[in-house]
């Protein structure tokens, strides 16, 4: 069996963000991060300029007039949600792609990362700034390593899901074959690929129980909130387990599901329909 170093090289996916995607991200993990300063990264990259000012013009915006400039649309949408989208437009050539063996369809790997996306967009405007930037950024790439994992997996379908229906979350069958998960090797990537180092430590830690940074949680409530509103479940949606702890630790409360549910299965339509016009 390869080594997580051995597989990363096998398996790698090229780097699929430009520089100034990278220098948008690493600047909004910084929560002092303004709109002169969004403005500053981006206005010199005529192609990601006109694709910010085409999302501003969008349905999906909201907008009730024209925007026609970089700063009036970084105003109206925000740092996180540019990034959001600009993310989701380079990734999606790579999470489209059908996962066989963890039970997923075409775009479903990438539809998922919307939903927790939006789900992490959810928690920060019910809870405001205790949700951090970085929560939205690793909510995109939580599960990019098992596009590095899928080709490795047995070919064996009937032996995963029975080792499943045992009643092992995925990651444990990944770290039983492996001895590491999706979340460590597509940490390792996104570290390969100059990620800011909180979002590597967010994505690799996303399933560890012990874990209870207020990013960590963050990210983590936001995969459940996806998965509840059935983006994404494949194999690993058979054994979903929904630990308290994330939930106590935002403060998240029974009576808060259900407008957090409604709010992401909103928000996530809304983003889906902006690639599909």
């Amino acid at each position: 069996m390869k080594t997580l170093e051995e597989l990363l090289e096998t398996e790698a996916i090229p780097q699929v963000f430009s520089d100034t995607v990278l220098k948008l991200s690493g600047a909004l993990s910084d929560n002092e991060c303004g709109i002169d300063d969004v403005v500053d990264i981006i206005k010199y990259d005529q192609a990601v300029t006109a694709r910010v000012l085409r999302y501003a013009n969008s349905s999906v915006s909201s907008s009730r007039r024209d925007i026609n400039s970089l700063r009036e649309a970084v105003i109206r949408l925000g740092g996180g949600r540019i990034l959001e989208w600009l993310m989701a437009e380079c990734l999606q050539g790579v999470l489209n792609r059908p996962l066989v063996k963890y039970g997923f369809k075409e775009n479903e790997l990438w539809r998922h990362s919307i939903a927790a996306a939006s789900a992490a967009e959810s928690l920060h405007e019910m809870f405001g700034s205790r949700i951090e930037m970085v929560t939205f950024t690793s909510a995109l790439l939580h599960d990019i390593g098992k596009l590095l994992l899928a080709n490795s997996l047995p070919d064996d379908i009937c032996l995963l899901l029975w080792k499943i229906e045992e009643g092992k979350p995925f990651e444990e069958v990944e770290k039983e074959l492996f001895g590491f998960t999706h979340a460590d090797i597509g940490a390792a990537l996104l570290e390969r690929w100059n990620l800011p180092s909180d979002i590597v430590h967010v994505v690799k830690h996303h399933h560890d129980s012990d874990q209870l940074q207020i990013s960590d949680c963050s990210l983590k409530v936001a995969d459940i909130l996806a998965h509840l509103i059935g983006e994404g479940l494949g194999y690993s949606g058979l054994c979903m387990a929904v630990s308290e702890k994330p939930c106590v630790r935002l403060g998240i409360k029974r009576e808060h599901l259900e407008r957090l549910l409604a709010s992401t299965r909103y928000r996530f339509e809304n983003v889906i329909r902006s690639f599909e016009s």
